[in-house]
């Protein structure tokens, strides 16, 4: 049993995601994605690609981009 869904399970036309700390939204197809990243990229670390903040490591100030509600997955 797999405990992370990759873009090949992604079931949606379109990648939305948002950040409320700098305002950051954007969508993006998610056909484009599965030829830029691949199908076997998992979801978690495929937001961290696309975000590219550079707060994502900071401990003390660190990135709030998810996925929009519309855009999520349900777990496995």
């Amino acid at each position: 049993m797999r405990l992370y869904h990759t873009l090949a399970d992604y079931p949606h036309e379109m990648v939305e995601i948002e950040c409320a700390k700098c305002g950051r939204h954007g969508r993006l197809r998610t056909s484009r994605l599965l030829a830029e990243h691949g199908p076997d990229i998992k979801v978690p670390d495929l937001l961290r690609e696309i975000a590219q903040c550079p707060n994502w490591d900071n401990m003390n100030e660190g990135c709030q981009a998810h996925y929009s509600p519309s855009s999520r997955v349900e777990r496995p």
